[in-house]
């Protein structure tokens, strides 16, 4: 085992390929669409930013499983599939729940201001108005 280790880390894991893209979200305006970019997309969106980082054995296990729950929750790449937990989304800003810690300590551009947490939580429920997430969950998690 001590030698597999080695060679694991040298040889790395594959980085997935994003699903593609079925129905993006219909936003509101240009504002939110920008927060939600920086703050959601990379685990909320078939549009995720896969790291180098994302190779290594333990990493990558990681990262899959938390994109592929979160994606389960809320999709915005794909609309026109359930997603019915999007209507929790503002308040798991405002409570400070999302985006999760552990994201924003690797991506800074995800750390909100309280002003862009407003914006972003406000922005949110006028867009599900406008285009309302389907109801039912997509997957098990």
């Amino acid at each position: 085992m001590r030698r597999l280790v080695p060679l694991l880390l040298a040889i790395g894991c594959g980085l997935p390929d994003n699903p593609p893209v079925s129905r993006e979200i219909r936003w509101i305006d240009a504002e939110t669409e920008d927060l939600a970019r920086r703050a959601c997309y990379d685990c909320h969106s078939n549009e995720t930013e896969w790291k180098g980082s994302h190779r290594w054995p333990v990493v990558n296990s990681i990262v899959r499983s938390d994109v592929r729950r979160a994606r389960c929750h809320m999709n915005f790449s794909a609309w026109d599939g359930p997603n019915e937990d999007a209507w929790e989304a503002p308040e798991a800003l405002l409570d400070g729940e999302m985006p999760l810690r552990m994201y924003v300590r690797s991506h800074e551009e995800a750390r909100l201001t309280d002003a862009e947490i407003v914006a972003l939580a406000e922005g949110l429920e006028a867009t599900f108005r406008l285009d309302p997430p389907l109801p039912g969950e997509p997957c098990d998690d």
